[in-house]
């Protein structure tokens, strides 16, 4: 079992134990000048280019795969058993708890739109293997949730284009687990038939959008007898096409420039490659230098510039490749009482100026009422003002 996987479990079993949000006595924060949440610490001076804060202290439940908005603050869910809500970095902003029904999600993401509106996808976690699993797709409107449903799958990425439509990634948990793109204005959209099968339930694909609204897909196919290769799928000609990346690999990670062009990270043997798609067609493909497991996220600039988050070790890494070649940057390093793999469920985004967001858990062993227990907290970190 991978390092990554057991991780993975560890979360799952976290949550199947049903325990409540609970902040230690030493975890108690002030409230910063600007009226946010009152379990975020202040941000951090700014060292080495680079300032972080604490978002959500330990035992919360959260997912950092987060959204901003035009002024580069951030938005992130907040679960529990009966509980759906955004939390945002943003000033004097509080959003109402999402109507949830109650169940755990399996959550596609949060995106902002121009007007500073907050979407969010999620779908329930059923046990059975339903044939009847629903997307949920939840917008903010003047203050109160707005929602559609769609029976499509599960929604494992989620999306917004330059012009504000939402796109989804969704697999069907049944036969061939087929997957599915969800696509339109928040009030019109629209659920396209299968563009590929996965043979496996597992969650290793990743979506992004282009400014143009075309999907661009990486997903890791499992074939017979027990290949992985790495397979890329985008309806960018109006129908979907499929082309094979790398003949095995395994987790990859995709991101596109808003011209379109997609760049693609995967693992293979413990080792990070790189493949960037040409105009013309065919990938190149290269080495980071990375190694020790897959990155927790990706994202790449309008130039170009290639940006990871290795969140493998006892250090936390920001890595990007420019014309200078790959460097890298440590945001965080683990204490004392972290656990063996401290570092979890880390993403990345980009700012309208083109300064790089990370938000990530911290795994941290410790005692509560004299008992060890294993709880995370959620970190932020940017790049200074």
């Amino acid at each position: 079992m991978s390092p990554r996987l057991s991780l993975t479990l560890l979360a799952a079993a976290m949550v199947v134990g049903g325990c409540e949000p609970i902040t230690l006595a030493k975890q108690e924060l002030p409230l910063e000048v600007e009226d946010v949440d009152e379990r975020m610490t202040p941000w951090g001076p700014c060292e080495g280019g680079w300032q972080t804060r604490t978002v959500l202290p330990l035992g919360t439940k959260a997912n950092p795969d987060f959204g901003l908005d035009a002024d580069g603050h951030a938005y992130f869910l907040e679960y529990g058993d009966d509980l759906l809500r955004v939390v945002t970095t943003r000033p004097g902003r509080r959003l109402e708890k999402v109507p949830w029904m109650g169940m755990y999600p399996w959550i596609g993401g949060v995106r902002v739109d121009a007007q500073g509106e907050v979407h969010l996808a999620v779908s329930p976690q059923f046990q059975d293997g339903s044939a009847s699993v629903p997307t949920y797709f939840f917008r903010s409107s003047q203050g109160a949730w707005l929602s559609e449903r769609l029976v499509s799958g599960w929604v494992h990425d989620f999306d917004m284009d330059a012009q504000g439509e939402l796109h989804a990634l969704t697999v069907m948990p049944i036969g061939n687990y087929p997957m599915r793109l969800i696509h339109g204005p928040p009030e019109a959209l629209v659920t396209d038939e299968p563009f590929a099968v996965l043979q496996n339930r597992d969650r290793m694909h990743s979506m992004r959008v282009d400014d143009k609204g075309h999907a661009h897909v990486v997903y890791q196919f499992t074939g017979l007898p027990r290949t992985s290769s790495i397979q890329y799928a985008t309806n960018a000609s109006g129908s979907w096409v499929t082309e094979q990346i790398a003949p095995e690999g395994t987790f990859p990670l995709i991101a596109v420039t808003p011209s379109g062009t997609p760049h693609v990270v995967w693992n293979v043997g413990g080792d990070v490659w790189l493949g960037v798609r040409r105009a013309e067609g065919g990938w190149d493909v290269s080495p980071t230098g990375i190694s020790g497991g897959s990155p927790g996220s990706m994202t790449v600039s309008d130039s170009g510039e290639v940006h990871l988050l290795d969140d493998l070790g006892q250090n936390l890494n920001h890595w990007v490749r420019s014309a200078r070649g790959w460097e890298k940057t440590t945001l965080s390093v683990a204490g004392e009482d972290a656990f063996a793999m401290p570092f979890s469920a880390s993403h990345l985004e980009l700012d309208a100026r083109g300064r790089v967001h990370a938000i990530y858990a911290l795994v941290i062993e410790t005692e509560l009422n004299g008992e060890p227990r294993v709880l995370k907290r959620f970190d932020y970190s940017r790049q200074c003002p």
